[in-house]
């Protein structure tokens, strides 16, 4: 069976078929792959970030309310 490009129409095919092959040109592209992964990591670095938040948010709140009371002066 043909798989249809992007560019290609799928107006003369049922609306269950033209699912079925739009899920195929998605599945058989890299970019859609690289896209997943992309989102995959910067998830990961976000988790991270409120990680590292929670745990030292409260020390970097001083820190900077330190700074802002020496910058006054």
């Amino acid at each position: 069976m043909k798989v249809r490009t992007a560019t290609e129409s799928f107006s003369d095919t049922p609306s269950q078929s033209r699912m079925v092959l739009a899920l195929r040109h998605f599945a058989s592209c890299c970019s859609g792959v690289t896209a997943i992964e992309y989102g995959l990591i910067a998830s990961l670095i976000a988790s991270a970030i409120l990680a590292l938040m929670s745990i030292y948010g409260s020390a970097l709140e001083t820190l900077l309310g330190e700074l802002a009371a020496t910058l006054k002066l």
